[in-house]
């Protein structure tokens, strides 16, 4: 088999396997929602690899240096980060459609988004430089947010460590500005002045068709505008704890 197909059956083994541990053995909203808990594991699991990795090889890594081509340079950590996103997204997506919890329309467009974009650079074998910045260093918030759904998602959590769920809280908005607003603006302009030279006609494009090169500019350009948004609302979030206010906290548990 093939390291997605590995991959894959691994996201399904955890999940069957959680998902029957909650069911059976767990009590009260663990038990009924063992569906979104069992999401939780491999989904926690798979980004905190990738999240890790990917900092591991933006920040260290030496190939990925100044001399590295950013569009056609092939680097095998990257296609390992891109594959993983992969399996995750083609994990993910069918669990989100079929729990009603998990089923946020913006949530499942940006699923679909960067299983896009991973299918383009494994497909036309480019831009890795970009997929350990976009499919990788992103991921450094999403471990914090995952903890975040499941401190509000079930409130008995959050009432028996309430020190560890504000602790998460603060973690996740300084991750999510960081790689998604601060070092994201420049990572995409960047990716979009090396991806409009493709439409360069005496710019070797090695086969990617015009199309896509659109396609992905526009996806980016869209999952920018969805970052800010996110961005927006986790900022007044931050206002509100910065200043002790939680008069939303008691409807918070949306899944309650």
């Amino acid at each position: 088999m093939s390291t997605l197909q590995y991959q894959l059956l691994f996201l399904a083994a955890v999940h069957g396997a959680c998902s029957k541990l909650f069911s059976t053995y767990a009590t009260g909203a663990f038990q009924a929602k063992s569906a979104v808990m069992a999401h939780y594991v491999p989904f926690l699991i798979c980004f905190v690899g990738m999240a890790a990795y990917g900092d591991y090889l933006w920040l260290a890594d030496e190939t990925l240096s100044d001399g590295f081509d950013k569009t056609w340079g092939f680097h095998a950590g990257a296609e390992a980060i891109v594959v993983s996103m992969l399996a995750v997204q083609l994990y993910d997506i069918p669990v989100s459609l079929s729990v009603d919890d998990l089923r946020v329309p913006t949530f499942i467009a940006h699923h679909f988004a960067v299983l896009y974009l991973a299918v383009v650079v494994l497909k036309y074998r480019c831009f890795y430089y970009y997929a350990v910045y976009f499919l990788g260093v992103i991921e450094t918030s999403s471990p914090f947010l995952a903890l975040v759904d499941a401190f509000r998602d079930f409130p008995a959590l959050a009432e028996a460590y309430p020190q560890t769920n504000e602790a998460i809280r603060y973690a996740f908005i300084v991750a999510f500005f960081l790689v998604r607003v601060v070092f994201w603006v420049p990572c995409s302009a960047a990716f979009w002045r090396d991806a409009t030279a493709l439409l360069d006609p005496a710019t070797p494009s090695h086969g990617v068709p015009d199309a896509v090169v659109y396609s992905v500019l526009l996806l980016n350009l869209g999952l920018t505008l969805l970052q800010f948004h996110w961005a927006s609302l986790i900022g007044k979030a931050a206002k509100k704890m910065l200043l002790g206010d939680t008069s939303d906290r008691a409807g918070e548990a949306k899944r309650k």
